[in-house]
């Protein structure tokens, strides 16, 4: 197999792989919203077909983790994989929603993943007043189990990151601002380790 047909294939492939995970974000959304529902539903028919529809859409999320899992071990995703989960603090449900939601890691600028993820401060100003940056947009299905695997770093004290997130307490930082700072210094760390991985 030529350059052109290995790059071809694995464009298709990739798009496959796309599919798969945006299907289990719409999956995920769904089953969260028949949970709300639940919590609230008193009909006792409308309490059995909501379950049902949970435990359809539960086996569903089920198969596509399945299916995820087999492409990821892919030998262009799975030296990838490898290498993230070699990372101190990085466990596999967060490897596979980097590859999956961010294919961007390991080509892209920080300032770039930082956008990317909704974790770049944006400036506010309103006439002579500054406001402090907020962070927003982004891709919400990166930047919640970043955040997670964030807090769960810190509490292993992972040393890169928690030194970085005691020093912006230090300094003043209030919670909000020194978590978003620390991932936005986790998603980094992961760039610069994939990018170094690929120049070796």
């Amino acid at each position: 197999m030529n350059h052109d047909q290995s790059s071809g294939a694995t464009d298709f492939f990739n798009s496959l792989l796309d599919e798969l995970a945006s299907l289990h974000r719409q999956l995920i959304a769904e089953r969260n919203k028949l949970v709300s529902r639940l919590d609230i539903a008193a009909d006792k028919m409308v309490r059995a077909m909501l379950t049902r529809m949970h435990t359809m859409i539960g086996s569903n999320i089920a198969r596509l983790d399945a299916e995820i899992a087999s492409h990821i071990r892919a030998p262009h995703l799975k030296t990838r994989h490898d290498i993230l989960l070699a990372v101190p603090g990085v466990g596999p449900v967060l490897a596979a929603t980097l590859l999956c939601d961010l294919p961007e890691l390991g080509n892209a600028t920080p300032k770039q993943l930082a956008s990317l993820v909704g974790v770049a401060p944006h400036a506010r100003q309103s006439g002579r007043t500054a406001h402090p940056g907020r962070c927003s947009g982004g891709r919400v299905s990166v930047r919640n189990v970043l955040y997670m695997a964030t807090l769960s770093a810190l509490k292993a004290r992972v040393p890169a990151l928690r030194t970085f997130y005691d020093r912006q307490r230090a300094n003043g930082k209030p919670f909000k601002l020194a978590i978003n700072a620390a991932m936005r210094k986790f998603i980094t760390i992961h760039n610069a380790i994939l990018k170094q991985s690929t120049v070796a």
